[in-house]
């Protein structure tokens, strides 16, 4: 089991990977220098945030999933706000992706053992991971 769970959390790591490329400024729209640092800032937080999902161990309990869901929110409302009106839809998906997440968290019960939260959190995150991935086709960070 817990080979697994380093499997799922692996895969997770992957799916977020694009996170480092992602956001900073649009092609189509340029945006001031100081918009594009606060964006990219807050893609920053946000990435740490998400990374906060691999830190949740076999010995955590799904409140630490809890914990770590709601700083993706705050990380994706920082977004949300410095993001330009041009990517107004990639963001719509990512945030529409995190909440798939967030419902199958917020549907944990306190007896759901980590190995299944990892595993009923799997699929929502290859959800997130293609969002990143498509909001990072549009613009990039230097």
């Amino acid at each position: 089991m817990a080979k697994r769970c380093a499997l799922v959390l692996g895969a997770i790591a992957i799916a977020l990977g694009g996170l480092a490329g992602a956001a900073c400024g649009d092609d189509d729209e340029p945006s001031s220098e100081e918009a594009q640092e606060a964006l990219c800032d807050d893609l920053g937080g946000l990435e740490q945030a998400f990374a906060g999902l691999g830190d949740v161990g076999l010995d955590s309990s799904v409140n630490d999933f809890r914990d770590v869901r709601d700083e993706i929110r705050d990380s994706l409302d920082e977004v949300r706000d410095s993001a330009p009106d041009s990517v107004d839809a990639e963001v719509d998906e990512l945030e529409a992706a995190f909440d798939d997440l967030a419902t199958t968290i917020d549907g944990f019960g306190e007896d759901t053992s980590i190995a299944e939260a990892i595993e009923a959190i799997s699929d929502d995150l290859g959800g997130v991971g293609a969002a990143f991935a498509g909001l990072g086709e549009r613009v990039t960070c230097e």
